[in-house]
């Protein structure tokens, strides 16, 4: 447990032979209106994955992690990516991974309202099942506690008498507290997981939703209190996914690539516990697809001991297991083999 430019004409693969060739418009390529390019790089740059499908034939699926890791690379500099793969529109924008066999499997950025909008009515949904009632009520609930699954905690937490008093104090102090309540809060839970094997309470109480927007945008006290809290929550496998479902993931990114050291050691080891597991294939992709390989490389190529220690262990549960191939080549990608040896 832990205690503290312009850019070339895309190419066209056929066989051996890679020939450069200009795309179709990217209307008539990709069905749709076209998208812009600014809004292309400001949702690769915010990790805005659910957006972006893959077309092939008739059927969509959703970006694989090298694929989305492919995109990063044509988005940010120094703008270095296989451009026999990722193909571009006029406009500069990507509009198609191009397979070995020629085929073009189209990329598509769906607007952002309506993803949210979709997402919104299959919250209501959810919490009209889980004893909301009305579709009001269900309404109210997620302007209440912000997220479905802060809602449905809230719901199962009313309804479930062995929780103890003070972790749903310091859960509700997680959520409507002052400053200082609130860091004391995500302390005393941190404390809690640490003294006590029945994390299970804190999630229950519905305390993992408010841990993770501490983790995103609390005060820096409020932050590492948050990742250790998480990291020693993650221990337990249901927790884990509460953690994923709650959106834990791209916060704990952040802190490992722009937080203090204690936060990048902690985010760091609680990256490592969300992706322990021979079971926990949809966390390992999560992590690679909101950007946690990269700092974790540099985590492990140039931090602190610890920092190292907990970076090295995350990149070794990234790689485990025979379905993360995807984030193996990633991992060699971003440079991540030579400070691991």
């Amino acid at each position: 447990r832990r205690t503290e430019a312009a850019r070339p004409a895309p190419f066209r693969r056929t066989g051996r032979r890679t020939e450069r060739h200009a795309l179709r418009s990217p209307q008539k390529l990709c069905g749709h209106a076209m998208t812009s390019l600014a809004e292309w790089h400001a949702a690769v740059n915010n990790g805005e994955w659910e957006r972006i499908t893959v077309r092939v034939g008739l059927q969509t699926f959703p970006l694989r992690t090298i694929q989305q890791v492919e995109l990063e690379r044509w988005s940010s500099p120094p703008f270095v990516w296989d451009r026999n793969w990722l193909v571009l529109g006029h406009d500069g924008s990507p509009h198609a991974f191009i397979g070995r066999d020629g085929s073009i499997n189209v990329l598509t950025l769906a607007s952002s309202a309506l993803v949210k909008e979709a997402q919104r009515e299959r919250d209501v949904s959810r919490l009209i099942e889980l004893g909301a009632e009305t579709r009001e009520r269900a309404i109210a609930l997620l302007e209440v506690y912000g997220s479905r699954q802060a809602a449905a905690n809230a719901l199962c937490a009313a309804a479930d008498t062995s929780i103890p008093s003070e972790v749903r104090k310091w859960v509700e102090q997680l959520r409507s507290g002052g400053e200082r309540q609130k860091e004391a809060a995500a302390r005393a839970l941190w404390i809690f997981t640490v003294t006590n094997s029945n994390t299970v309470w804190i999630r229950r109480a519905g305390g993992i939703p408010p841990l993770v927007a501490l983790a995103r945008d609390g005060t820096d006290g409020q932050q590492v209190h948050a990742a250790w809290a998480l990291a020693n929550l993650a221990i337990n496998a249901d927790n884990q996914v509460a953690i994923a479902r709650a959106g834990g993931i791209a916060p704990l990114v952040a802190l490992a690539r722009g937080g203090t050291d204690g936060q990048k050691e902690q985010a760091a080891g609680a990256l490592a516990e969300l992706a322990a597991g021979s079971l926990n294939d949809d966390n390992k992709v999560a992590i690679a697809r909101a950007g946690g390989i990269a700092p974790l490389v540099a985590l492990a190529r140039g931090g602190t001991d610890g920092q190292k220690e907990q970076a090295a262990g995350a990149l070794a549960e990234l790689a485990a297991g025979s379905l993360n191939d995807d984030n193996k080549v990633a991992i060699a990608r971003a440079g991540g083999i030579a400070p691991l040896v």
